[in-house]
C-alpha cells in the first residue's frame, strides 16, 4: 500500500488545481459515515454536510466535499442537494467536528484513513467556511489540541468554540484524550 503521507500530498496537489467556487445541483452525496452536518448559520432551511468516509467491503474512501442540503420551503417540494466545489478546501477527513458561529462554519481535526485501513493520519487544523462566499480559510492556531479525531465541539455564547476529548491512533498505539480547549472566534 502507498504511504499515507504520499496519499495526503497527492490529494493536496489535486485540491490546489481548483481556482473558483462552483455550485452544482446533484441527486445526493455518496453513502458515508462520520461526516459533519451543520445548520447553515445564515439560512434557516439549509444544512451543510462535509467530509466523511465510506467502506465498500474492500477499501475506504475518505471525502472532503461539501454539500448544501436545502429543505423544502413548501409542502410537496423535494429536498435539494447542491455540491460546493471550492479552492483551498480542508484535507479529506472523517470523525472531525463542525460548528456554526456568526456566519461561519468551523471545522476542527478528524482523520484520514488509508484505503486498506492500515494507516491513519490525524488532523489538528482548524478551518473556517464563510457561508456567504462558500470559501474556506485555514486558521492559524497557537498551541491548541494535538492531532485527534472522535472529539466533540460546540459553539457557545456566540463567539466561543469548545473542543473536548477524542483519540489519536498511530496503528500501533491509541491515545484517548480528556482535555478541553476554548477558542474565541473573534481572535481566530
Amino acid at each position: 500500500e502507498e504511504d499515507i503521507e504520499l496519499i495526503v500530498k497527492r490529494l493536496d496537489e489535486e485540491a490546489a488545481a481548483r481556482v473558483a467556487v462552483e455550485e452544482r445541483a446533484c441527486s445526493r452525496p455518496s453513502p458515508r459515515v462520520h461526516c459533519s452536518v451543520t445548520p447553515n448559520p445564515l439560512k434557516d432551511n439549509e444544512l451543510l454536510v462535509f467530509g466523511g468516509e465510506y467502506y465498500n467491503g474492500d477499501r475506504v474512501f475518505v471525502y472532503n466535499n461539501l454539500y448544501r442540503l436545502k429543505s423544502p420551503s413548501a409542502p410537496g417540494e423535494a429536498i435539494k442537494w447542491i455540491e460546493v466545489v471550492s479552492p483551498n478546501t480542508p484535507k479529506n477527513r472523517s470523525s472531525h467536528q463542525a460548528v456554526a458561529s456568526r456566519g461561519h462554519v468551523y471545522v476542527f481535526g478528524g482523520e484520514f484513513t488509508s484505503p486498506s485501513q492500515m494507516q491513519f493520519y490525524h488532523h489538528r487544523d482548524m478551518w473556517r467556511l464563510d457561508v456567504m462566499t462558500m470559501k474556506w480559510e485555514e486558521l492559524s492556531m497557537k498551541g491548541g489540541p494535538t492531532p485527534r479525531s472522535g472529539h466533540r465541539a460546540v459553539a457557545y455564547k456566540g463567539n466561543r468554540i469548545f473542543v473536548f476529548g477524542g483519540f489519536y491512533d498511530t496503528g500501533n498505539d491509541v491515545r484517548y484524550h480528556n482535555d478541553a480547549y476554548m477558542y474565541d472566534t473573534q481572535e481566530l
